[in-house]
């Protein structure tokens, strides 16, 4: 920016300081800058005199002027880390309209600041704001570990994890611990990644699980001191007797975990790494599922701290940012019968949204033709829809609980009886009437289940969602032939394309449009499986209808109201 533009900073900066203005100095530019000044601070609550320094940039008012205080307060004032002052939130972004309104209001937050610091301010209010960054506090202080520690489930209470290595056997390439309360979770955890099992015996209790009551202090204990005394004044006496007895238990283990739960109103868990003395810090110890492969470490030295990443798949964690919605889909079960463009993608979608139970029912493989509109990728070409879907979900989404059936809906229906008979919802999208025919014929018969049938019509313009609630309903009156008797397109050869010289078909329609309707269709699933419906709806979504024309289509349906680009429409099932 021009040299106009830090004049005009530096004037609003000097009515900012008031009556302090005539103790602000032009000082000596660093490296980047173009101007900078300093004013003296009042005395803080250390009684230490600091400077503010204020620094202008070539790219001001686009980026903000950079406030900093001399001598550096890290871990004596909050929302001060090594790289700057914290005066804007991650949430919120600095103004940069005018060079005024960008220094009025970095001026402003670090005024705010600066109100907790000052000789004579609260204690307790300092406090309250180095709780709101605890974690970065303590990051700044210790090493980081190379590895992470995957958590596998919260436990509802404190007490020791069992540990074992996600690599076994291959110490040096192992940069992945997994714990759990119970060994259990962890073998339950590897079946659902499709890894070899393997058989445990006397598993090292190398973690523990700490809830505190209160927010250990900002500053940790300095390096090779007493944790146990930093955290024990946040713990319950009642549970220290017990912390203490596992440090003591397991003092000769090469390296310990500690995971400490804030008590804060949302999960927030911090991992501390406290290794042997004498361990080679880039040493990586192995925990197997035998006791024997531990080493024992005597060394009389003080133990080393780190801090280490810790990754939860606790579905409260996973899902916590879904809100109450996501806790109530938890043991919710459904099936998918069809895997395809909509499908493929609905499955992922209810697996992120905190489903915990899905079982997908296709027998088609994944084509060629498919990558251009499926959410499977090229990688899974050849491979059957549903177990490559039931592969990406278990390793992208460890909560959700999927099986695959590579077969037609008709064909598995004696091994599903079970999962029909626990089911929650019921979602067709195959798009091949004697599928849903079918099941239309178990829906008659005074099911439990919620039945869901979606499809788009050619292009993918327009997505249809019939919805019939618990109990007996047939929806078959509604299709003649398979064709629904309520289209809102109509198109030469009803829309379908050959292909070339092998005697099929397909429906067109691009990503970006089943997208839109797969948006819909998720949307009643997740409502009807959150709060099920007492009556049979009628869904439909329309859009891009200047499309329709162009491919040689003729529109039937409502007109969209002007200024909108599409509509979705509910109402009762025609008659």
């Amino acid at each position: 920016m021009s040299t106009d533009a830090i004049i005009r900073g530096e004037e609003e900066l000097r009515r900012c300081l008031g009556e302090a203005e005539g103790g602000l100095v032009s000082v000596k530019a660093r490296a980047g800058d173009l101007a900078a000044f300093e004013v003296k601070l009042p005395a803080d609550y250390l009684g230490k005199e600091r400077t503010l320094r204020v620094s202008f940039a070539e790219s001001f008012p686009d980026l903000p002027a950079t406030f900093s205080v001399l001598p550096w307060p890290t871990l004596e004032w909050p929302h001060v880390m090594t790289g700057g002052l914290c005066l804007h939130a991650e949430d919120e972004q600095p103004l940069s309209d005018t060079p005024e309104a960008s220094i009025s209001y970095s001026f402003g937050q670090f005024s705010a600041l600066l109100q907790f610091n000052l000789s004579g301010s609260d204690d307790a209010a300092r406090s309250r704001e180095f709780q709101k960054e605890i974690r970065s506090y303590w990051a700044l202080q210790v090493p980081t570990a190379e590895h992470r520690l995957t958590l596998i489930s919260v436990p509802k209470g404190s007490g020791p994890l069992d540990v074992v290595s996600d690599q076994s056997g291959m110490q040096r390439q192992n940069l992945r611990y997994l714990a759990a309360p119970e060994h259990s979770q962890i073998s339950a955890f590897e079946k659902r990644q499709g890894r070899q099992h393997v058989p445990s015996r006397a598993v090292a209790k190398a973690g523990y699980f700490l809830k505190l009551v209160t927010i250990p202090p900002p500053r940790l204990p300095a390096p090779n001191s007493d944790l146990v005394n930093w955290l024990t004044p946040s713990i319950e006496p009642c549970e220290l007797f017990a912390f203490q007895s596992w440090l003591d238990e397991t003092r000769d283990l090469g390296a310990r975990w500690i995971v400490v739960s804030l008590p804060t109103k949302d999960i927030a868990l911090e991992a501390f790494y406290v290794t042997a003395p004498g361990m080679n810090e880039k040493t990586r110890r192995v925990f197997g599922r035998r006791t024997q492969r531990r080493q024992t470490w005597r060394a009389q030295k003080p133990s080393a701290l780190s801090r280490v990443q810790i990754d939860v798949l606790d579905p409260m964690v996973i899902h916590q940012r879904g809100g109450q919605a996501a806790a109530k889909l938890s043991n919710k079960q459904v099936i998918l019968v069809g895997a395809g463009s909509l499908g493929g993608e609905l499955a992922v979608t209810l697996a992120r949204a905190g489903v915990g139970k899905l079982v997908l029912v296709d027998p088609d493989i994944l084509e060629d033709v498919n990558v251009g509109r499926h959410i499977l990728g090229a990688s899974d070409l050849g491979r059957t829809k549903v177990i490559a879907l039931a592969d990406r979900i278990r390793r992208d989404i460890p909560t959700t609980e999927v099986v695959a059936v590579p077969k037609t809906i008709q064909a598995s229906s004696g091994s599903l009886a079970t999962y029909f008979r626990d089911a929650d919802l019921v979602l067709v999208t195959t798009a091949n009437w004697p599928s849903e025919a079918y099941l239309w014929g178990l829906k008659a018969a005074c099911s439990k289940w919620i039945l869901i049938q979606a499809w788009s019509e050619p292009h993918a313009l327009v997505g249809h969602a019939l919805i019939a609630p618990r109990g007996s309903y047939d929806g078959r009156y509604l299709f003649e032939r398979g064709n629904f008797r309520h289209l809102k397109s109509d198109w030469p050869s009803n829309g379908v394309i050959p292909l070339p010289a092998c005697g099929q078909s397909y429906i067109p329609g691009s990503g970006a449009n089943l997208s839109r309707i797969v948006s819909m269709i998720a949307a009643c699933a997740l409502r009807a499986l959150a709060n099920p419906p007492d009556v049979p709806t009628w869904h439909f979504t329309v859009g891009g209808l200047e499309q329709i024309e162009e491919l040689e289509g003729t529109y039937t349906g409502p007109s969209l109201p002007a200024g909108q680009c599409f509509i979705e429409c509910v109402q009762e099932w025609p008659p």
